[in-house]
């Protein structure tokens, strides 16, 4: 793997997908980064940047094996750093039903020749997607999302085992949405924490990240992380 791949990581609604925008939006001020999602059922990240995907250039195409990889990404408006991949907008085709590890490995394999400056995986909370289990794998660093919730603790909790198989917490960084105390689930402490933003979710329904607006110390710490998982 010549690309530094970055898996985000972390429970349900812990802040992975904003935190994997805000990131690719910020490396991509000088690198060339891909952004893909491991949603496999419908699309997200491409509102954060008002960004339309179209069947024909989505990760769905994988499946037919008529297309370069090339093909698939999504090029950013404005930004000719940063590509997407990810499911179309129409939700005309639903992944899940057929991606198999076998596909997925395929994937990986072939962004490998494109020599992205970073490759960033917005993973998923469910153990069996294979996309996002083949990045944590294949992942230089993993930045595991947290916000302090019950649900959060149990996750955190029933994930052991698949930390464990895949030996990631020598490359796992902590990322504290909401700190509490400087402390995390079963005395984790964070690496790097985000602030509070208010009204987060606007930022896509306007077609924009939260880095990309008027949140000074936000973009500040999402600046941190870039530079913590920078090569």
């Amino acid at each position: 793997m010549t690309n530094n791949m970055i898996a985000v990581w972390g429970a349900p609604g812990s802040g992975k997908t904003t935190l994997a925008v805000n990131l690719a939006a910020c490396l991509s001020q000088k690198n060339t980064v891909l952004l893909i999602s491991s949603n496999l059922w419908f699309p997200e990240i491409q509102l954060h940047f008002g960004q339309v995907v179209k069947a024909q250039n989505s990760i769905s195409g994988l499946q037919q094996g008529e297309h370069e990889l090339y093909e698939l990404f999504t090029p950013v408006r404005g930004n000719a750093n940063l590509q997407l991949l990810t499911l179309p907008d129409d939700h005309s085709q639903l992944f899940g039903d057929y991606l198999d590890g076998q596909l997925a490995a395929s994937l990986f394999q072939q962004i490998d020749k494109y020599r992205f400056d970073q490759v960033i995986v917005d993973g998923s909370a469910a153990p069996n997607n294979p996309l996002s289990t083949i990045a944590l794998n294949q992942a230089e660093t993993v930045l595991h999302t947290v916000a302090p919730t019950i649900g959060g603790l149990f996750w955190f909790r029933a994930m052991q085992p698949l930390r464990e198989a895949l030996r990631l917490d020598a490359k796992t960084k902590y990322i504290a949405n909401q700190p509490d105390g400087n402390r995390l689930y079963d005395g984790v402490e964070p690496d790097f924490e985000l602030p509070f933003v208010e009204g987060m979710e606007r930022y896509a329904g306007q077609g924009k990240t939260a880095f990309a607006g008027k949140q000074k110390k936000y973009s500040k710490a999402i600046r941190e992380i870039a530079e913590g998982v920078s090569r």
